[in-house]
C-alpha cells in the first residue's frame, strides 16, 4: 500500500511539476507578449514625437518666412509713404513756384496796362492842347 501511495505521490508530484512548467511557460509568453507590446508602444510613441516635431519645425519655418515677408512688406509701406511725401512735397512746392509766376506776371501786366493807360492819358491830354 505504502509503494502503491508513493507512486500516486510521485504521479501527483509529476503531474503538478508539468503544470508549474506549463503555467511558468504561459508567464513568461505573456511577459514577452507585453514586452513586445510595450516596443512597439515606444516605437509609436517616438515615431509620433519624431512627426510631432518636424511639423512644428515645418511650421517654425513658415511663421518665421511669414514674419520676415511681414516685415519686409511694412518696410516697402513705408518707404513708399515717404517717397509719396516726398512727391506730395515737390507738387507743392512746384505749385507755390507757379502761383508766385503767375502772381508776378499778373503784376507784371498790371503794371504794363498801367503805363498804357497813362500813356494814352497823356496823349490824350497832349492832343487835346
Amino acid at each position: 500500500d505504502a509503494s502503491a501511495a508513493r507512486g500516486e505521490a510521485a504521479a501527483a508530484a509529476l503531474a503538478l511539476e508539468r503544470e508549474v512548467k506549463t503555467a511558468e511557460a504561459s508567464r513568461k509568453q505573456r511577459d514577452d507578449d507585453a514586452a513586445a507590446a510595450a516596443a512597439a508602444l515606444h516605437a509609436k510613441l517616438a515615431s509620433t514625437e519624431a512627426a510631432a516635431a518636424k511639423r512644428e519645425a515645418t511650421l517654425a519655418t513658415r511663421l518665421a518666412a511669414a514674419d520676415d515677408a511681414l516685415a519686409l512688406a511694412a518696410e516697402e509701406l513705408e518707404a513708399s509713404r515717404l517717397a509719396d511725401a516726398g512727391a506730395t512735397a515737390s507738387l507743392e512746392a512746384r505749385v507755390v513756384k507757379a502761383e508766385a509766376a503767375l502772381r508776378e506776371g499778373a503784376e507784371g501786366s498790371n503794371a504794363a496796362a498801367t503805363r498804357i493807360e497813362e500813356r494814352e492819358a497823356a496823349l490824350f491830354k497832349a492832343e487835346r492842347r
